[in-house]
C-alpha cells in the first residue's frame, strides 16, 4: 500500500497520475478508497483496494486504441499472455514505444486476470 499523505488542498492520500486516491476511512488497512480527480470530483466511490484504485484510473486515462488492446488481451488465456510477455522481455532495451505501451497493459492484465478479477473494476 502507498504512503498517505495530506495535500496543501487538505485531501489525505495518494496522488496517482494526477488524481487522489483517498481512503475512506484513515488508519484502516481494510478500508475501501475514493477517486478523484485535480478538481477533486469523484470519480469512483468504494473501491475495494489500492491497487484496483489505480487499475480504474488507468482505464479511465487510456485512449481507445489503449482500451481496445485491453478488451483483446483480456481474452487471451494467462499462458499466452505469459508467452507474449517473453517474447518483449527477450527483446530487452530494443522496444519500440507500442511495444513499450504493449508491455506496461501485458503486465497488469496478466496479474489482473492471475487473481481472477474482471476488466472492469
Amino acid at each position: 500500500m502507498s504512503k498517505f499523505r495530506t495535500y496543501k488542498n487538505g485531501v489525505y492520500g495518494s496522488k496517482y497520475h494526477g488524481c487522489y486516491i483517498i481512503p475512506d476511512e484513515k488508519g484502516n488497512r481494510k478500508t475501501t478508497f475514493t477517486i478523484k480527480d485535480e478538481d477533486l470530483n469523484v470519480i469512483r466511490e468504494k473501491v475495494e483496494d489500492y491497487d484496483e484504485s489505480k487499475w480504474v484510473i488507468d482505464i479511465e486515462n487510456a485512449d481507445m486504441k489503449d482500451l481496445v488492446m485491453v478488451k483483446k488481451l483480456y481474452q487471451l488465456e494467462i499462458y499466452e499472455l505469459t508467452r507474449l510477455l517473453m517474447e518483449l522481455m527477450e527483446k530487452g532495451d530494443d522496444l519500440t514505444e507500442n511495444e513499450k505501451i504493449l508491455d506496461k497493459w501485458l503486465q497488469q492484465v496478466r496479474i489482473r486476470k492471475s487473481k481472477g478479477k474482471p476488466l472492469d473494476a
